[in-house]
């Protein structure tokens, strides 16, 4: 899959030409909803309830989004356009779009679609198992998809400091809530 092509704000551009301004709520300000999934045998997995998920946060954050039927024709259509011949994930981002003062959203969301490579589990992992760690920590909204990660990157750091792949939210009861 060489020479991807992303979807931004109408438009279906090369991968190294998909560019979002600094003035962006969803950069400056974390001001983002997104989904993550991926193909089973070139299938997409699940759309429907990604579109659903999607939607919802959306609506949770007060970012407008088109209707899931034209959002999963731009999945869709950014999928064949990249011809995928092994499995990808999609990412599906809607941000706040640019905004004047840098803290209000002007109603113009950005939603980007991109395609990539799926990323192999070593098998080692699977067959052998791996380590992980636990932290007392949680996600700042967890009902919402967004893409404020603050927790996750630092959950991660303390991960692999400790020569584990990943940490486990755990909240003041010690009940488990998710992995990063």
């Amino acid at each position: 899959m060489s020479n991807l092509k992303f979807y931004l704000n109408g438009q279906f551009v090369p991968e190294d030409e998909a560019k979002i301004s600094v003035l962006d709520l969803g950069f400056s300000r974390g001001y983002s909803a997104f989904e993550f999934l991926r193909t089973y045998n070139g299938k997409l997995f699940k759309l429907e309830e990604h579109l659903v998920r999607l939607q919802t946060s959306s609506e949770q954050l007060n970012l407008q989004i088109p209707r899931i039927s034209q959002v999963r024709q731009i999945v869709l259509d950014t999928l064949a356009k990249n011809q995928p011949t092994e499995d990808v994930v999609v990412k599906i981002y809607v941000t706040g779009g640019e905004s004047d003062d840098g803290f209000t959203p002007k109603d113009n969301p950005s939603l980007i679609v991109m395609v990539s490579p799926l990323k192999k589990i070593s098998e080692e992992f699977y067959e052998n198992g791996v380590k992980v760690i636990t932290v007392n920590m949680s996600r700042q909204l967890p009902q919402i998809k967004s893409t404020n990660y603050i927790s996750a990157i630092m959950a991660k750091k303390l991960a692999k400091e400790k020569e584990a792949i990943e940490a486990i939210y755990k909240n003041d009861q010690e009940e488990l809530l998710e992995a990063t």
